[in-house]
């Protein structure tokens, strides 16, 4: 799954909960993979970083983000999400176009 961080969103839900932008990077060491991306939002994989910001802001991921089901790849097995599936998931370009991504 991907998600695409609204800047405006973003800084309504800091707003809500009293933090600034360098307080809120403090709180998410996941920031440093992507490092513009709370400054001006945008696509990403990293669950890791949505879950901090959720933590952090304590709202849930569809207040500041939208979201977007990744395309089924081929896979060895049944179990979708192994390793290599992830791995290659991982390698496809993330999706900049707003449009493509839904708010559930």
């Amino acid at each position: 799954m991907q998600f695409y961080i609204e800047k405006d969103r973003l800084d309504q839900c800091m707003q809500d909960a009293g933090l600034d932008m360098e307080g809120l990077k403090l709180l998410c060491s996941e920031t440093f993979r992507q490092p513009d991306l709370l400054d001006e939002g945008g696509p990403t994989r990293n669950h890791f970083l949505i879950g901090q910001l959720t933590r952090a802001l304590r709202v849930s991921s569809r207040a500041f983000a939208l979201e977007k089901d990744e395309p089924e790849l081929d896979h060895a097995d049944d179990v979708p999400r192994d390793r290599d599936y992830l791995e290659n998931l991982f390698n496809l370009p993330l999706d900049y176009d707003r449009s493509h991504f839904k708010q559930y």
